[in-house]
């Protein structure tokens, strides 16, 4: 079984966190929801938040939902996009990114393992390109 686990940037610090996902109040932090100490709890950019895929890189670094990964692909570099795709139920990705369309690769994701996470869509919406 994996760690089912989040991600978000603090909104007061800038950093990213790691934790339980906890939504109170219309606030949105991630913490540690084992104990009733709201110290731990750190309120983060909603929109920043993504889950854990149970996958890491060539690195060993955790891939959450919104990273982008780099693969080498003959001479070229390949940037894609992680996400959970909500109809069909499974985390996905897109290449050819060009603001209107994108080509979904479903299935096998096990060729992350070849790749590096470069950043994420929220500190660096420009990644998200083919070239």
């Amino acid at each position: 079984m994996r760690d089912i686990l989040f991600r978000g940037k603090s909104i007061d610090y800038g950093s990213w966190e790691n934790g339980d996902l906890i939504k109170s109040i219309g606030k949105t932090y991630i913490g540690n929801t084992l104990g009733n100490n709201r110290e731990d709890w750190v309120e983060v950019i909603p929109e920043s938040v993504g889950q854990f895929t149970g996958l890491t890189d060539k690195n060993e670094v955790k891939i959450f939902d919104g990273d982008v990964l780099q693969n080498e692909d003959g001479d070229e570099f390949c940037n894609t996009l992680i996400f959970w795709d909500k109809d069909l139920s499974s985390w996905s990705d897109c290449r050819d990114f060009d603001g209107d369309s994108f080509t979904i690769h479903n299935g096998d994701m096990l060729w992350v393992l070849d790749c590096e996470v470069i950043g994420n869509i929220f500190d660096s919406p420009d990644l998200i390109k083919y070239y």
